[in-house]
């Protein structure tokens, strides 16, 4: 039983709440039209400190016990209101795994551009690897970076920036073959992972990327969004790890930036390599 000291406001109103539908899912009304609102009611009031299988265990445990010693004697209970409690306490469960889920995707998630972030870019790079080197195939890795994204931002301001970084996520998106991944790195930096790709190859797609802001992605003044983009091929250069990709393909992009912006740099031609 929850002591009243340690309930949180929210844990209380989530409480009173599931033992309201409960009472109506086993004394009024059991049909599947209250199991769906019950759901969609607990959804929207769960919290991560909610969230946890004891929680909602200890939740149910109350809230029925509550309901069963106001409606009967203890020892009237029947067995069809504890059969019709599980049904519930089953749907409550749901709702709890689908807050979890969608908390864990959240995680995973850049909340701007929606695009995948940082940690979940790692996780994914670092599962593609481990694949790549078992099937034997290649996978390129960009790191793109949006030219001048600062005076953006001082000129235009913020929400403009925001909306640059929106439309180029995409733009990625629907630029990319299927199988290829996208995902935002940090400020204006963007990580592409193109699988089955090679030195040459790649500046296939680059080049319809950077065509296609050229055409879709334009400031106020008229002027286009332009990227600087590094890319490196696993295993060419004999690096193992998702991070040490991801490096390499950030030192050639900013070799692209010294050459003036607006180009594409392949990892070899940093050290002298064709």
């Amino acid at each position: 039983m929850f002591e009243e000291s340690k309930e949180t406001e929210s844990l209380r109103i989530f409480a009173q709440e599931y033992q309201k539908y409960l009472e109506r899912f086993l004394f009024a009304d059991s049909g599947e039209r209250t199991l769906q609102e019950a759901y969609d009611r607990l959804t929207a009031l769960m919290d991560e400190g909610i969230a946890e299988a004891g929680t909602i265990l200890e939740v149910h445990n109350r809230a029925l016990q509550n309901a069963l010693n106001i409606r009967f004697d203890n020892e009237k209970v029947e067995w069809l209101y504890i059969k019709r409690a599980n049904e519930f306490l089953t749907q409550a469960m749901v709702a709890m795994d689908v807050f979890v889920l969608s908390l864990r995707e959240d995680l995973r998630r850049d909340q701007l551009t929606h695009l995948a972030n940082r940690l979940y870019l790692r996780q994914e790079l670092s599962r593609l690897l481990l694949e790549a080197g078992e099937k034997k195939f290649t996978v390129g890795v960009v790191m793109v970076d949006i030219d001048d994204f600062k005076a953006v931002n001082d000129i235009y301001g913020h929400d403009e920036g925001d909306r640059v970084l929106v439309t180029l996520a995409q733009i990625m998106r629907e630029s990319l073959r299927e199988g290829d991944f996208v995902a935002r790195w940090g400020g204006e930096e963007f990580v592409l992972v193109l699988p089955k790709t090679d030195y040459e190859r790649v500046k296939i797609p680059l080049e319809r990327l950077q065509k296609a802001v050229a055409e879709k992605l334009r400031l106020p003044d008229g002027r286009s969004v332009t990227l600087s983009m590094g890319v490196v091929i696993f295993p060419e250069e004999g690096v193992q790890s998702a991070e040490e990709l991801v490096r390499l393909a950030d030192l050639a992009m900013y070799a692209a930036k010294r050459r003036g912006k607006n180009c594409v740099v392949l990892y070899p031609e940093t050290r002298g390599g064709n």
